[in-house]
């Protein structure tokens, strides 16, 4: 029973640190939306868009590859140097734009946002250390031990918030638990090696530099869609967007914090081409049963119970635009499937063309809603990602159909 355990706790560390991820994003943003001011909040937002860009390209090209390609000591080691400079870099210029503005709490939010994606960045670090024989048992203990004492922090800071205590305690207890993991990363001298840094980054291989280009030019494009809403609507309404897409993303936690164990499933099973299909595609049905159950009873309890949660100034708002969030939301529940199965079957190509085409397409739609109401706007961003969805699943069965007859 224990050798069972003991087995089973490195899927249970995995699932259950992206659970504290998400847990951490939702407590972040409802302590900073009652913190700030509507309009501060939205300018955080703007920040907070930038930086999640980033961690989505990170996990993307970087991160998850470290999962998917069982990857050396060296690697991992040049990852971790990377990272840190990364991250040093693009805290340095978030606090000097930030420092114009002149609110600390709005500084304590930068911080906050870098040290989470920071945070995020090492975590995959961790798993993929401990992920073979020598992390075993006790590796996988620790994470579990790190992500409940930043769960404890973040409930912290966010009763010392409720409870009207001084906010330097708040904030200095949020930006803890979001920066603990990145002390896993200095462990040595060699830490901000340049030189491994760059011998990483130069080792990547076609598939690596395919992902980074269907980001720039896809993900990228699609997700920084939102900030299109700043120009007509204003500061307060991308805040508002901001908020409701946190409130809603439990709809997606659950099949998130499974990614990281679905790519390793899928890289088990690579060589069963039959047993592959079989799987992804029940996973695909078994996600859109997940997305619409969740996306429901998300839109009823922010309806019926919003005003319990929900900041006063934006239970409104937010009641206004949680269903195309929420559409969006499942939708993207549904592409996670494909996701994995991009990283392991390498189809990066297709994966490019779909998001390209899907981007594109959200841009132009939102441009389209932007004379008109939120509420357009935002079902014009759910829209785009039901398209990016849709034609990279048809991309990547094209692309299997063509290699069978071949």
């Amino acid at each position: 029973m224990m050798a069972g355990f003991s087995r089973g706790l490195p899927a249970l560390s995995s699932v259950f640190s992206q659970l504290a991820q998400s847990a951490l994003s939702l407590i972040a943003t409802i302590l900073f939306a009652r913190l700030l001011s509507p309009s501060t909040f939205g300018i955080l937002a703007i920040f907070w868009l930038i930086w999640m860009l980033w961690l989505s390209m990170n996990r993307s090209v970087f991160s998850e590859q470290l999962l998917a390609s069982a990857a050396s000591t060296r690697a991992r080691r040049g990852y971790k140097s990377f990272v840190l400079i990364w991250l040093t870099a693009a805290l340095t210029i978030s606090l000097g734009a930030s420092l114009p503005f002149g609110d600390v709490a709005l500084l304590g939010g930068v911080t906050y946002i870098a040290f989470f994606v920071g945070s995020d960045a090492a975590r995959y670090y961790v798993m993929a250390a401990t992920g073979g024989r020598r992390g075993g048992f006790y590796g996988a203990a620790g994470i579990l031990i790190v992500d409940v004492l930043r769960l404890l922090l973040a409930l912290g800071a966010l009763l010392t918030a409720f409870a009207g205590a001084p906010t330097a305690l708040t904030l200095t207890l949020v930006n803890m638990s979001a920066g603990i993991w990145i002390l896993c990363l200095i462990d040595s001298r060699q830490s901000f090696s340049l030189r491994l840094a760059r011998g990483y980054v130069g080792g990547l291989g076609k598939f690596e530099r395919a992902i980074s280009l269907q980001f720039i030019l896809g993900t990228g494009v699609s997700q920084a869609a939102p900030a299109i809403a700043l120009l007509p609507f204003g500061f307060a309404s991308v805040g508002a967007i901001r908020l409701t897409q946190t409130l809603l993303s439990p709809i997606t936690l659950l099949t998130t914090a499974f990614q990281p164990t679905v790519i390793k499933l899928f890289a088990a099973r690579k060589a069963d081409e039959q047993g592959l299909r079989r799987l992804l595609l029940g996973l695909i049905a078994s996600a859109l049963l997940i997305g619409v159950l969740l996306a429901s009873t998300a839109v009823v309890t922010v309806n019926l119970f919003g005003e319990e949660f929900i900041p006063a100034q934006y239970v409104d708002l937010v009641r206004e635009i949680c269903l195309p969030i929420a559409v969006m939301l499942a939708v993207a529940v549904v592409g996670q499937p494909g996701g994995a199965i991009i990283r392991v079957r390498r189809l990066g190509v297709e994966s490019l063309r779909g998001q390209v085409i899907g981007s594109f397409t959200t841009l132009a739609l939102c441009i389209a809603a932007a004379p008109f109401t939120l509420t357009h706007f935002v079902w014009a961003l759910a829209a785009g990602s039901i398209t990016t969805v849709c034609v990279t699943y048809a991309l990547m069965a094209a692309s299997e159909l063509s290699k069978s007859r071949g």
